[in-house]
C-alpha cells in the first residue's frame, strides 16, 4: 500500500527532514514500479513530490553552503588530495565513469554535512565514502576531464592548496 509510504514522506518534508523524505520516496517508487503500480496515484503524487524535495535540497545549500564549506575546509584539502592521487593513476574514461557515478548518486542529494552517512560507488567497489569525500572526488574529477566547467561547488580554495601539495610531492 503505497499511501502511507506517501504521507510519511509528506510528514518528513513537512519537517524539514528532506534526505529521508526523498529516500522514502525512492523506495515507494522503486516498489510500485517492481509491481505493477507505476501508475497508482499515490505512485503519480511521490513522483512530483520527489523532485520537489531533491529542489528543496538543492535549494537549501546543497554543495554550495559556503559556511559549511569554510568548516569542512581542511577535510576538503585531504580528500582532494587523495582524489588527485587516486586519479594520478586512472585514464579520462576511468575518472568519467566515478565522476558521472557520483553525479548521478547526488540528484538526489548528498548528505555531506554528516560523516556517519556512507555511500557506495559500482566504479570503486569494497570502498565506502561520505557525502563530502564524494562531492571532493566528482570536484577533481570534473577538474580534471572538464576543467572549465562550472561544478557549482565552491571548493577552488582547497582544491589550489590540495594542487600544491600534490605538486610538491611529485
Amino acid at each position: 500500500m503505497p499511501e502511507p509510504q506517501f504521507g510519511k514522506a509528506l510528514l518528513l518534508q513537512k519537517q524539514g527532514r528532506l534526505l529521508e523524505s526523498a529516500e522514502v520516496l525512492e523506495g515507494l517508487l522503486k516498489i510500485t514500479s517492481a509491481s505493477g503500480m507505476a501508475n497508482h496515484p499515490a505512485a503519480v503524487q511521490a513522483k512530483t513530490l520527489l523532485q520537489s524535495v531533491r529542489d528543496q535540497i538543492r535549494e537549501q545549500g546543497g554543495p554550495t553552503n559556503p559556511e559549511l564549506l569554510q568548516e569542512k575546509h581542511p577535510a576538503a584539502v585531504w580528500y582532494l588530495l587523495d582524489a588527485l592521487k587516486r586519479f594520478d593513476s586512472l585514464d579520462s574514461r576511468q575518472v568519467m565513469e566515478i565522476t558521472f557515478e557520483i553525479a548521478k548518486l547526488g540528484e538526489s542529494g548528498l548528505d555531506y554535512a554528516s560523516p556517519e552517512k556512507k555511500y557506495h560507488l559500482t566504479s570503486c567497489p569494497g570502498e565506502s565514502f561520505s557525502g563530502h569525500q564524494l562531492m571532493c572526488l566528482m570536484f577533481a574529477g570534473f577538474k580534471r576531464i572538464a576543467p572549465d566547467q562550472d561544478t557549482g561547488m565552491d571548493l577552488n580554495e582547497p582544491w589550489i592548496t590540495a594542487l600544491e601539495l600534490f605538486n610538491a610531492g611529485k
